[in-house]
């Protein structure tokens, strides 16, 4: 429910939102709810080969990325 919260301030509070920023946070919206991983934490962890999320280091200080 958070996240939702945060992504309609994104919308509201952002006068000149182009169509593309709000396809993309609704791409990661998505993509977050079905997978627990945004766009970026897909891309980084099919180009190092590892299970990559980005805010590991700011909700559990651990690496970015894990050996699958």
């Amino acid at each position: 429910m958070k996240i939702f919260i945060v992504a309609g301030m994104v919308l509201f509070l952002t006068g000149c939102t182009s169509p593309v920023n709000v396809v993309s946070l609704c791409s990661n919206l998505v993509t977050y709810g079905v997978t627990g991983k945004t766009n970026s934490d897909i891309a980084v962890s099919v180009l190092v080969g590892q299970d990559c999320k980005l805010v590991r280091i700011l909700q559990e200080n651990e690496k970015v990325c894990k050996v699958e």
